[in-house]
């Protein structure tokens, strides 16, 4: 490969058709009898030799002599070695053009949340496991493995969607839809023991924060647990009123405690139908 491209291994693997596993260097050194960097394929012993295609009719180049500390230069493809395939095996980079659109790609990161694997007849075979064609004759089951990792869902769902402040959880995955926080127990815990069985008979999730700690402490546990939706009981209540906060966007609605469990069982709904669209 160019020298600024590494080797993709599964691309090769597919030209191959074999299984493929870089050198170590201490490995090319007892084959080569040459360090690392200097391995070039001119006068090189081995069975083939595979180019990438962005080699082809390439000029001018470097490469190892095969000799440790020395380089050749002026390197003509095709001319001062023979290439027996050239295929696509470099690993692509920021700024390459696409195969198919050629437009430039851009690299993102990325977490793999799921994957699927073609055992093919590996195990079908072992564990006798049969079918019978339409000719009446026995045939291995071609066999598929299929994975999701419900841990990396999660870790996919907070990389996307958080803030300084904490996890913003989407409604769809959510493990509670809302989160009542008291400010002051003593003064509101029936107006919250109301609401908490109020909105478990409507089936929805609550997370219900009673702890005898300071109100700072439980408005920064919420906002870092990153419930959707937060419902606040303290200095309004005693007016009758319930504060509603909404996790992702801050925004606050007053709304009267009688009124509440209705309320919340809309918001949690529209929440949910957006993620249906």
């Amino acid at each position: 490969v160019r020298g600024d491209y590494d080797v993709n291994e599964a691309k090769l693997q597919q030209v191959l058709g074999k299984s493929v596993e870089i050198a170590e260097g201490y490995e090319i050194v007892d084959w080569f009898g040459v360090e690392p960097g200097f391995v070039g394929p001119i006068g090189i012993d081995v069975k083939e030799v595979i180019a990438d295609e962005l080699l082809k009719d390439a000029t001018g180049m470097v490469c190892g002599a095969n000799k440790n500390d020395y380089h050749l230069v002026g390197v003509e493809v095709g001319k001062d070695f023979k290439v027996d395939k050239f295929a696509d095996i470099r690993t692509v980079k920021e700024g390459d053009l696409c195969a198919s659109c050629k437009t430039p790609l851009e690299v993102k990161n990325a977490i793999e949340i799921g994957h699927i694997f073609k055992l093919g007849l590996k195990y079908s075979k072992s564990l006798n496991a049969f079918y019978t064609d339409r000719d009446g004759k026995e045939k291995p089951i071609v066999m598929g493995s299929y994975g999701i990792g419900v841990g990396r869902i999660m870790a996919s769902a907070i990389e996307l969607h958080h803030d300084d402040k904490g996890i913003i959880w989407p409604i769809s995955i959510s493990p509670y839809d809302v989160h009542i926080v008291e400010v002051d127990p003593a003064r509101v815990r029936e107006h919250s023991t109301k609401l908490y069985n109020s909105l478990r008979n409507l089936n929805i999730e609550v997370l219900w924060d009673d702890r005898n700690v300071s109100p700072g402490i439980k408005f920064y546990d919420a906002d870092l647990i990153g419930v959707p939706v937060q419902v606040v009981l303290g200095r309004k209540t005693s007016q009758g009123m319930g504060e509603i906060k909404y996790r992702k966007d801050g925004k606050k609605e007053d709304v009267r405690l009688e009124d509440l469990p209705e309320r919340l069982k809309n918001i949690i709904q529209d929440m949910k139908n957006e993620y249906k669209h």
